[in-house]
């Protein structure tokens, strides 16, 4: 599937290639065409294509940004709220891999190849339990700074205590 930054660069460059092609025909059909004296032959109009292209371009753009907002909406998310999950995955090869699905209340273990999926064992019960999702970047962040400063606080109040009962006592 392709992305749709990619099919807009495709749709615009495709349209500003055709641009000299148009100009040349302009040329070519305004050269062959024989002139009548005190008859003026229309130019092509540049602005009017230029227009046309502006117009296509933000209904392009308004098209992705749309289709990015439904996405980040979760809107067309159908499968979200299935009670059918890919617990675990297993590379086997360039193509080929093993995928541990949860369904309902059993867990299937599938082949998946290019064009082909097989049951490879069907299990009642659950064989891996489902794993927690990664804890996001800021909360690990925080905790790393929270135990940076924990530590530097401990070093903070041995250096003190350190400097306020001097070790070995007097000598005199």
């Amino acid at each position: 599937m392709k992305r749709p930054q990619s099919l807009l660069f495709f749709i615009v460059t495709s349209l500003l290639a055709l641009l000299p092609a148009i100009s040349l025909a302009e040329i070519a059909a305004s050269s062959a065409a024989p002139s009548i004296v005190g008859v003026r032959t229309q130019d092509f109009d540049y602005a009017a294509l230029a227009q046309l292209v502006v117009g296509l371009v933000l209904v392009l753009l308004l098209f992705v940004v749309l289709a990015w907002l439904v996405k980040r909406s979760g809107v067309a998310g159908g499968f979200a709220h299935s009670r059918m999950k890919v617990i675990s995955t297993l590379p086997l090869g360039a193509r080929e891999r093993a995928v541990l699905v949860q369904v309902g209340d059993r867990q299937l273990l599938l082949g998946v190849a290019p064009g082909r999926v097989s049951l490879l064992q069907s299990f009642d019960k659950p064989v891996i339990e489902e794993t927690q999702p990664a804890p996001a970047f800021s909360k690990w962040l925080n905790r790393a700074v929270a135990e940076q400063q924990s530590s530097s606080r401990k070093q903070t109040d041995q250096a003190e205590t350190d400097v306020a009962s001097p070790s070995g006592g007097e000598r005199g």
